[in-house]
């Protein structure tokens, strides 16, 4: 009974994405992983050998042989020795047992950071993946090319950000220039309220101007968002003269108030508002 849920578990574990990771880390990192073992048994053989010939005849019940000798440097390597470990009664002995766990915990540590940085390289991957389709789809960017967008991809962050949150509020310094990637915002300003969609951006208006926000922006649904740092916007509207123009050209529309119709309602849902 116990085998058959053994069976079960790990046939869900197939099915796991962290452990599925995990299979694929182990698999490319099979030659550093494999240089720690044969490191940690060097280490091993090399503590037992050296504490057998110090304390083999003084504690010959527990360190007699190599076998015995394995058994305490395993015990100190991995730091689980408990009361049957044979303390060393040499000063010799106490040196080795020092730098035995001083290696241990090399030998442990090392294997941790590699997986580590594998995790690390892992979920850069899946971050550049998801934020390159990103930014493919921002119209902005659409005559791109690859290497433009990889750039690009290079200094844009992307964040999510629920339903109600506030992400630029009116009065603040202009720190940076948001992409709609997908999701909806609504902007409040002094000349109105607006909505703004998928492949739209705001957030331009004070890092060109200089200026505080003049608008409170607000998710209306769960949004992705492409950010771009006041620095790297300058740098791009400078690099890439064709963004940068369809960037002020639309900052100038959105400087103007909002046209009316002869019903006196207002034309344009966008024009007008300012971030």
């Amino acid at each position: 009974m116990l085998l058959t849920r053994l069976v079960r578990f790990l046939k869900l574990a197939r099915y796991s994405p962290a452990l599925a990771t995990i299979g694929r880390l182990i698999a490319s990192e099979r030659r550093a992983l494999l240089a720690c073992v044969i490191i940690f048994i060097g280490a091993l053989l090399a503590a037992a050998a050296t504490m057998y010939a110090v304390e083999g005849s003084v504690q010959p019940d527990k360190l007699g042989d190599m076998p015995k000798a394995m058994w305490w440097a395993a015990s100190m390597l991995a730091k689980i020795g408990g009361g049957d470990l044979a303390p060393p009664l040499t000063t010799l002995g106490r040196i080795i047992a020092a730098i035995t766990v001083m290696l241990g915990i090399g030998c442990f540590a090392l294997p941790v950071a590699i997986i580590g940085r594998g995790f690390y390289e892992e979920i850069r991957r899946r971050d550049f993946v998801v934020t390159f389709a990103m930014v493919a789809r921002v119209p902005l960017f659409a005559r791109l090319d690859a290497a433009a967008i990889v750039d690009l991809v290079a200094i844009l962050r992307a964040r999510t950000v629920p339903s109600g949150t506030t992400i630029i509020r009116k009065g603040e310094r202009g720190d940076a220039m948001y992409l709609i990637a997908s999701g909806r915002v609504q902007v409040e300003s002094a000349a109105g309220s607006a909505v703004l969609e998928e492949g739209e951006f705001f957030g331009e208006m004070a890092l060109l101007s200089r200026e505080p926000r003049s608008a409170t922006v607000t998710a209306v649904r769960p949004t992705d968002l492409l950010v771009l740092d006041a620095n790297d916007f300058l740098r791009l509207v400078e690099r890439l003269p064709d963004i940068g123009a369809k960037v002020r050209a639309v900052a100038k529309e959105r400087r103007l108030p909002p046209a009316t119709n002869a019903t006196g309602g207002t034309l344009g849902g966008n024009e007008g508002t300012r971030q």
